[in-house]
């Protein structure tokens, strides 16, 4: 086991722990993380430099923790990533002082801590200047499971083959993607959506999709299907902005971190993206340096999940595992034909 995973230092009393919450509804969180929030010392929560307020402050149940633990991160978009190392490393040394005077520090952040969050930099920087700093990850929920759970999606079945996948500025690309898995799980789609949409439309799986953004706050929206999608995304979503698809990809660059701002006041405020983004609800002129798009998750199966049929008088013999490799085995075969016929015709 690495030597740095989740250390419990001898001697301190002071911890760090980062904490995932959310998204969205107010108290998705592990009940032993939340007891380390109403007894640690410092609460860190992130605010993006264009949002009014952190979305992660509003994932906590209201009005159980004293505001004067809860301290505020000024984040801006920054596409330095040397410049961004210097952030995280000031950070980091902030938050091991706290650490070695005995204080417990919480982090908090969007979903899963690990995966895809900007905690995982600020975990770095920690190893790196703090060895043997006391510190522990507890799990959150990522976005993806939200929205299967929300929309009753099945992640992976069986043997099916799963990829996470932040999507993609080719189509051609992420339509490979597809057709190598059954189950396609697409994170970071932001201006490319149109595109995407079209791709999917274009491979005729539309029906065996599903859509969300910002699950679990009062601005979602979630659709199963593309087909009731364009509608839900027209006041934000523009032809300049399909044109425009392939050419701006990114969803705001990369969040950097600034300064801390003091506690958070009143936390009722409107919903953002993971770090706090507003969402635009129309696409940002040239000179406008808010994020354009918005953060969003989407499902993607390649084929409806097909039912498993029961054994017959003719196969007494066969076991209901055997059975099901054996009909996992010609799906795989097929589907290598076929990946041989489209290339034998480029």
């Amino acid at each position: 086991m690495d030597s740095h995973a989740n250390q419990i230092g001898q001697t301190t009393s002071g911890l760090f722990c980062g904490i995932g919450v959310g998204p969205g509804m107010p108290g998705l969180i592990p009940v032993v993380a939340w007891e380390f929030l109403q007894n640690c010392d410092l609460i860190l929560h992130p605010r993006a430099k264009y949002a009014d307020r952190s979305v992660a402050r509003n994932c906590l149940p209201p009005h159980q923790i004293p505001e004067s633990r809860f301290r505020e991160i000024e984040f801006a978009m920054e596409s330095d990533r040397r410049h961004l190392a210097g952030y995280y490393s000031r950070l980091a040394d902030e938050i091991s002082d706290e650490v070695r005077a005995g204080k417990r520090v919480a982090y908090l952040t969007i979903g899963d801590p690990l995966t895809y969050s900007t905690y995982i930099y600020l975990l770095r920087a920690l190893r790196e200047r703090s060895p043997g700093l006391a510190y522990r990850t507890y799990p959150g929920i990522t976005s993806y499971c939200a929205l299967a759970a929300t929309t009753g999606f099945a992640i992976g079945e069986g043997k099916e083959r799963v990829l996470i996948l932040p999507c993609p500025n080719d189509m051609h690309e992420l339509r490979g993607h597809v057709e190598a898995h059954d189950v396609v799980i697409l994170m970071k789609i932001g201006d490319r959506l149109p595109a995407v949409l079209q791709l999917l439309d274009e491979m005729e799986i539309g029906d065996h999709c599903a859509f969300g953004a910002h699950v679990g706050m009062e601005n979602e929206v979630v659709s199963i299907g593309i087909s009731e999608l364009g509608k839900h995304l027209q006041p934000r979503w523009t032809e300049r902005d399909a044109e425009k698809a392939s050419e701006n990809p990114h969803t705001g660059g990369i969040a950097s971190l600034g300064s801390f701002r003091g506690n958070s006041g009143n936390p009722e405020f409107p919903p953002t993206d993971r770090e706090g983004v507003m969402p635009p609800t129309v696409p940002p002129q040239p000179d406008e340096k808010k994020p354009s798009g918005y953060l969003s998750t989407m499902l993607i199966r390649r084929k409806p999940a097909e039912p498993r049929r029961p054994i017959t008088a003719a196969e007494p013999n066969q076991q209901p595992d055997a059975q099901y490799e054996l009909l996992y085995q010609e799906r795989q075969s097929a589907r290598a034909n076929a990946t041989r016929r489209r290339r034998s015709q480029v």
